[in-house]
């Protein structure tokens, strides 16, 4: 058996390159504004961080009526990861529906609003609700940054900006 059974033809050769009387093609670079919109878009990912694990040191001064039980303290905890799951999956189909810079606004607006909803709940329940819709929040918070910022980045520094909102 021959290698070309197996693996088929060989590869093309490349083209050839430009003659040397033609000049180098330019490489196109992003402007400022694109490198402002991956910032703005790249602090989604703050907010994700902070909203997680900002509940580790606010707990300990919720009133123990509040949260008679360690399960009650677990859930206000848990809940915030219980909603980013639901997030998450949704926002894919979320930003394909409103648009990916709308859902960003809308998100920020929801993320306001469930902070609010959180500090001012008076049951353990309503902090519980709170803390999950902010969940989905968040969940929205780890998928479109990257999502928005790899398809309006310019071609060139895709790459880059893609992995700043990772950073």
């Amino acid at each position: 058996v021959e290698v070309r059974e197996i693996c088929g033809p060989p590869p093309e050769s490349p083209p050839n390159p430009p003659p040397a009387d033609q000049p180098p093609k330019k490489r196109r670079v992003a402007s400022a504004w694109a490198y402002v919109y991956a910032a703005i878009a790249s602090l989604m990912m703050f907010t994700y961080g902070y909203n997680t694990t900002i509940i580790a040191s606010a707990i300990i001064f919720l009133p123990e009526a509040m949260l008679p039980t360690a399960m009650m303290r677990a859930a206000v905890t848990a809940s915030v990861l219980g909603g980013g799951v639901l997030g998450g999956l949704c926002a894919g189909h979320l930003a394909d529906w409103l648009g990916r810079r709308p859902l960003m606004i809308v998100n920020y607006v929801f993320i306001v609003i469930t902070s609010f909803m959180s500090a001012a709940a008076m049951a353990g329940w309503q902090v519980i609700l709170a803390r999950t819709l902010q969940g989905v929040g968040m969940g929205i918070c780890s998928v479109l940054p990257a999502l928005y910022i790899t398809e309006t980045a310019p071609p060139a520094v895709r790459g880059r900006f893609g992995a700043a909102a990772q950073w």
